[in-house]
C-alpha cells in the first residue's frame, strides 16, 4: 500500500508499505477520507524526519477484520478513534484511550496514520458513520469537529448561553456551527477576514475583530455589561485570537491537561485541579481529541439568578436577536 510520510522542512513522501493484516481484536480500515489537522503541521513544518505514515483524522470502510472481532462487518463504513491505549486500565475501560495508565499509541504521530490506503486499527477504536454523512465530514469529526462537540456537550451549551468563542479556525468554525445548533447566541473572535465571513455564514450572531476594536468591552456591551454574570461560556481553540477572553467571563480559567487529577498515575507536572466553588471549572477528558481550554458560568448563577445579566433587548449592537 501507499502511504504519506513527513520529511521535515515542508517536504512529504509517497512510499510504499506492506499491506496491513488484522491480529485478534484487530481491523483493517480502507481509508475513505482522511483530514489534516495543525498538529500536522507541525510535523509537515519541523525538521525532524518522520519514518511513520502520517494523519490522526481516519475515516473509511472495514476492509478485513481479526479474529474474536464481534459487532462489525466488512463494509460498514467508519470513524477512527486515533488513540489506542491498553484496553483494560480504567480509562481505556470507558473509552478515553489517550488517557491510558500504561502509555497509548497515537495514529499518525509514531504509529502508521491514516495518509495511507489502508489502516490497522483496535476494533475498539472503530464508530459508526452514518450513512447521512460522506467521508470528508467523517474525517473532520474524527479530530477538529468532533473535539468542538465534546467541549459544548460538557458545557451544556443550550439556547440559555451566550458563547463567546475566540479563533475561527476549524476548531472555532465547528464550535459556532454546532453552538447555533444546540440553541445558543454565539460571538464569534477572529483576527483573520475569510475566516470572520466562514464564521458568518455559518450563523454566528455577532462577529469581532480584535484587531479593530476589544474583544472584552465589546463582549461586556452585548451581555449587558455583566461581562461574567451574563451566563457566557468561553471556548477557546485559538490562543492568538483568545487573548483576554477568560477576562470578559468573570472566570478564572484552569489548562487542565487530560483530565487527571493530582495523585492520578501520569499525571502530568503543572497540572492544577480545579478551583472549589464559588467557580465551577470544567475540563474535558475527551475521546482521543486534544486538549481544551474553556470555563463555565460561575456556580448557580442561572438565568433569573442573582448576578445574572440578561442579554438586552435585541442582544445590543443589533446583533444579538431575542429567541
Amino acid at each position: 500500500m501507499r502511504g504519506v510520510v513527513f520529511l521535515g522542512n515542508r517536504r512529504v513522501e509517497l512510499r510504499e508499505f506492506p499491506d496491513p493484516e488484522p491480529g485478534p481484536g484487530e481491523v483493517v480500515v480502507r481509508i475513505g477520507a482522511a483530514g489534516l489537522c495543525g498538529s500536522d503541521l507541525h510535523a509537515y513544518r519541523g525538521e525532524r524526519a518522520q519514518t511513520h505514515i502520517s494523519g490522526h483524522e481516519p475515516c473509511g470502510t472495514i476492509a478485513a477484520l481479526g479474529a474474536g472481532v464481534t459487532g462489525w462487518r466488512a463494509g460498514e463504513r467508519v470513524i477512527v478513534h486515533h488513540y489506542a491505549g491498553c484496553g483494560q486500565c480504567k480509562y481505556c475501560r470507558i473509552g478515553y484511550d489517550q488517557l491510558c495508565l500504561h502509555g497509548h499509541r497515537t495514529f499518525g504521530f509514531g504509529a502508521h496514520g491514516a495518509n495511507a490506503d489502508f489502516l490497522l486499527v483496535p476494533a475498539r477504536c472503530l464508530v459508526r458513520l452514518p450513512d447521512a454523512l460522506s467521508f470528508a465530514e467523517g474525517a473532520a469529526i474524527a479530530c477538529g469537529t468532533g473535539t468542538a462537540y465534546m467541549a459544548l456537550t460538557k458545557l451544556g451549551v443550550s439556547g440559555r448561553d451566550t458563547l463567546a468563542i475566540y479563533g475561527q479556525g476549524p476548531v472555532g468554525l465547528s464550535a459556532t456551527l454546532l453552538g447555533k445548533a444546540m440553541g445558543a447566541r454565539v460571538i464569534a473572535v477572529e483576527v483573520a477576514e475569510p475566516r470572520r465571513a466562514l464564521a458568518r455564514e455559518l450563523g454566528a450572531d455577532v462577529v469581532l475583530d480584535p484587531q479593530s476594536e476589544d474583544p472584552v468591552a465589546a463582549i461586556r456591551e452585548l451581555t449587558g455589561g455583566g461581562g461574567g454574570g451574563g451566563n457566557p461560556r468561553l471556548h477557546r481553540p485559538s490562543g492568538r485570537a483568545g487573548a483576554g477572553g477568560a477576562e470578559c467571563t468573570g472566570v478564572r480559567p484552569s489548562l487542565l491537561r487530560g483530565g487527571r487529577r493530582d495523585g492520578d498515575p501520569g499525571a502530568e507536572p503543572g497540572y492544577h485541579p480545579p478551583p472549589p466553588d464559588p467557580l465551577r471549572v470544567l475540563d474535558f477528558p475527551q475521546r482521543g481529541l486534544g486538549r481544551m481550554r474553556a470555563v463555565d458560568r460561575r456556580a448557580g448563577h442561572s438565568p433569573g439568578s442573582p448576578g445574572h445579566a440578561p442579554l438586552p433587548p435585541g442582544g445590543g449592537r443589533g446583533g444579538l436577536p431575542d429567541v
